[in-house]
């Protein structure tokens, strides 16, 4: 729920910020920032606290990760760049766009 909470507030303060001028724009990014590490930091106090009492069932093995997990983090990070792409191909061309009126 902290999730889900914590994301909304980071798209509704995006598509906000897409309205209004670049310098209000600008000042929005603190409470994104701020709302992410908030996240993060409950995030890792509810996990350590989930931690007592728990059962281990043997010791932690680095390095062994089925392949279907090897592709499911290859496509992630393939889509991630992807996605990027796509935004500063939008983002210029936008510009072009207005500066060709």
């Amino acid at each position: 729920m902290l999730y889900v909470v914590g994301a909304l507030n980071v798209i509704w303060l995006s598509i906000y910020g897409f309205y209004l001028p670049a310098k209000v724009r600008v000042g929005l990014s603190a409470p994104q920032a701020f709302t992410t590490l908030t996240v993060i930091m409950v995030g890792v106090v509810v996990n350590r606290l989930m931690l007592r009492g728990a059962v281990m069932h043997g010791p932690i093995q680095w390095g062994k990760i089925p392949l279907r997990g090897m592709v499911g983090l290859f496509g992630l990070a393939a889509s991630f760049s992807w996605v990027m792409g796509l935004m500063g191909y939008i983002r210029s061309s936008g510009r072009f766009v207005l500066a060709c009126q």
